[in-house]
């Protein structure tokens, strides 16, 4: 077929490469033929045929095509995905020769490695699960009064120390509207049969409005204390004016408490001052703390376990102190004063067995307060903080009166202003993600597409090793002679 004194050497070898890859086939072919044609010759005679019908190699040339096309189709694809790999230097991997796969090996493994060294510091935070906070300033429209509960000194000590299971007898306060400055400087005209008087009022910063708001006020039989409470601010440095008249000559001090509005339990926060006569201007502000809780910080969320609070309403340090050492009392002297049984959430768990005195149970009391181990016992129980907390902020002045028994506390919200402290995650999973995608990608090129990528040319390579497609049955041709 060639005229080989025509063609240069160069043409003639490729000549033989071509035919050597023909001969090779037809061997290949030949090979395979032997089962297929004992089963042809069999079906050829049966039906009377010649084993040599022209329609045996059309056949077998489709059979062995389709299962040609097949290997070839995936080995194509294949060698297409390791061409385009979108990872810097894995093309070269599946495709360069040793001397460069291996270098190209040892570059994408440095990047990497590098890319994960830039971003430990990411991941340990991340597992650490370490934390910040966050300082935000908002201005409200309104905001809430905390309550503010008063006491008279004298009456509250004494409730602190009630064992015998009754209320103590006060003479409560009544609520009146009166000149209030008019009847400090003239008890007899106002006072009655009354040891005190109280005014509350809503007052206009520039005092021009006012409201008597004596429907505000609740009190405590079993303290003699009073809580003012409900009120909400709208208007900035507008007041609330709390208006007392006591005879200064045996009532001589008032406690001050003040906590969140929601507040029922007066010792949940320090006492704030003591007050006698004169008046007393108090700014508010308003610090919400807000912590996320495990695995970042541990804390008690909303009322706590019984163990944490035995009172009612939300978790606070003083709250758990308080009960932890009533707890010790109870257990010791054999009942607690009726000032602290009325707030807690299980008063049954402190019903009294035995009768117990005031004098032995105020003894008992003391000595239960003066055990340092007792203290510590508690303060370690008590350590957590609260996971939502309102921190009331107070500046306090004062100011002499010229009415010996007149006392006026003047509260108010100077601004809306309320500093919000929020702990907030160092690093979330999206940080974490976000980082780490960009270094890697920096370093290596890689992106989630390209482990799509991978992942689909390592299932090109196990249908290509084990010959799926080859392994197909073909459908059948008939021959033109049936």
């Amino acid at each position: 077929y060639f005229e080989l004194s025509k063609m240069d050497a160069r043409s003639v070898e490729k000549e033989i490469q071509f035919l050597k890859g023909r001969l090779s086939s037809l061997e290949t072919l030949f090979k395979k033929q032997g089962k297929t044609n004992q089963g042809y010759l069999i079906n050829v005679q049966e039906k009377g045929g010649h084993p040599h019908a022209h329609a045996q190699i059309p056949i077998e040339e489709k059979q062995q095509s389709a299962e040609d096309s097949a290997e070839e189709s995936i080995s194509n694809e294949r060698q297409s995905y390791a061409e385009g790999l979108s990872i810097h230097g894995l093309s070269r991997i599946v495709s360069g020769k040793p001397l460069s796969r291996l270098i190209w090996t040892v570059l994408v493994i440095s990047s990497l490695t590098v890319a994960i060294l830039i971003t430990k510091e990411h991941w340990d935070a991340y597992l650490r699960h370490d934390s910040v906070t966050t300082t935000t300033i908002t201005t409200q429209n309104e905001i809430p009064m905390p309550a503010v509960t008063i006491c008279n000194y004298g009456d509250i000590n004494r409730a602190r120390r009630h064992f015998d299971g009754r209320s103590p007898l006060y003479s409560k306060p009544a609520l009146v509207d009166l000149n209030m400055r008019g009847c400090g400087q003239d008890l007899n005209a106002c006072m009655g049969n009354n040891t005190a008087i109280i005014k509350v009022q809503n007052v206009s910063a520039d005092y021009v409005r006012w409201a008597t708001q004596n429907d505000l006020v609740k009190f405590d039989e079993t303290t003699n204390c009073y809580t003012i409470s409900n009120y909400v601010q709208t208007v900035p440095s507008d007041i609330l004016s709390v208006q007392i008249v006591a005879d200064r000559t045996w009532d001589l001090w008032t406690e001050l408490y003040i906590n969140s509005a929601e507040e029922t339990f007066l010792e949940a926060s320090s006492t704030v001052y003591w007050a006698s006569e004169g008046f007393y201007h108090v700014n508010i502000e308003k610090k919400i703390i807000q912590r996320l809780g495990l695995p970042y910080t541990d804390c008690v969320e909303g009322a706590g376990s019984y163990a944490q609070n035995k009172f009612e309403g939300n978790y606070t340090v003083k709250k758990c102190k308080k009960g932890c050492l009533f707890e010790k009392v109870f257990e010791k002297c054999g009942n607690v004063p009726l000032m602290y049984k009325k707030h807690m959430r299980e008063p049954h768990r402190f019903d009294n067995q035995t009768y117990v005195s005031n004098t032995d149970g105020e003894a008992c009391l003391r000595s239960l307060e003066n055990d340092y181990g007792v203290t510590a016992e508690c303060d370690d129980v008590c350590h957590l903080q609260p996971c939502y907390e309102e921190d009331i902020k107070m500046s306090l002045d004062y100011h002499w009166s010229k009415d010996p028994n007149f006392l006026e506390f003047v509260l108010t919200f100077q601004t809306f202003l309320v500093e919000q402290v929020d702990e907030v995650p160092a690093y979330t999973w999206q940080d974490l993600f976000a980082n780490f995608g960009g270094c890697v990608g920096l370093m290596t090129g890689a992106s989630i597409l390209s482990f799509f990528e991978l992942f689909i040319y390592f299932a090109l390579i196990v249908m290509d090793y084990f010959d799926i497609y080859s392994k197909c049955k073909c459908s059948k041709v008939s021959p033109k002679g049936e």
